[in-house]
């Protein structure tokens, strides 16, 4: 379940691409998976908008 959206900036001077389409990643997606387990996934601003 999509718990929250937040802006995304390089990381440690790493270039981080969208897990979609592989753009450049602008949007971080954090998803709960169950009580204790959370998962980021990072997109570009056209993919987040299909993140559900």
């Amino acid at each position: 379940m999509l718990t929250s959206l937040r802006p995304f900036a390089v990381h440690k001077g790493k270039t981080v691409f969208c897990a979609h389409c592989g753009h450049v990643a602008t949007q971080e997606a954090l998803f709960t998976v169950d009580e204790d387990i959370n998962l980021i996934e990072r997109y570009d601003d056209i993919c987040e908008r299909k993140v559900d």
